[in-house]
């Protein structure tokens, strides 16, 4: 489970890095399960081109973590995996996420 910040700035080049480095994970046989940090969603426009979900699209068997901020998969008889997107867009001297009530 890589829980976030791929990215510093939520640049291009930072995520191509990312993908790499994922990809190298998978190709060793690696189940990987990847949710956006809030240097992954860093820029309005990394936020609202969704750039994150474009190089690591949610691959999770229930919700869709791009619709609803939140996916869960079963990892066994008796435990699953909660996944959460609370990153939003920040000024370049903030980062934090946000929780909604929904």
């Amino acid at each position: 489970m890589i829980t976030g910040d791929l990215t510093t700035t939520s640049s291009l080049g930072e995520f191509e890095k990312a993908r790499a480095f994922v990809n190298a994970l998978e190709e060793v046989g690696l189940k990987v399960f990847v949710i956006p940090g809030n240097h992954d969603q860093y820029t309005k426009r990394a936020h609202k081109d969704q750039l994150f979900y474009n190089y690591f699209p949610s691959k999770w068997e229930h919700y869709d973590l791009i619709r609803d901020g939140l996916t869960v998969q079963k990892l066994d008889q008796n435990w699953w995996l909660v996944g959460l997107d609370n990153a939003i867009a920040t000024s370049w001297f903030c980062s934090s996420g946000y929780f909604s009530e929904a």
